[in-house]
């Protein structure tokens, strides 16, 4: 919902400040595909995220106390 929002956002103001080859036909097709992909693509980047994230005993240092 952000990206629709964003891109919808995106594309008022820039046609506000003249922009007008904004608003073409194909506008309504990139407001679909641009949430449909983002949310195609959240689920391995947040599994990505999460695995970068995790702690490592490897990482730890030498010295336990």
């Amino acid at each position: 919902m952000a990206s629709f929002v964003g891109l919808l956002f995106f594309v008022i103001v820039g046609a506000i400040f003249g922009a007008s080859d904004l608003l073409r036909a194909r506008l309504l097709v990139t407001l679909l595909l641009v949430p449909l992909s983002t949310s195609v693509l959240v689920l391995p980047a947040r599994r990505a995220v999460r695995w970068a994230e995790s702690p490592s005993d490897s990482l730890n240092p030498a010295i336990h106390l």
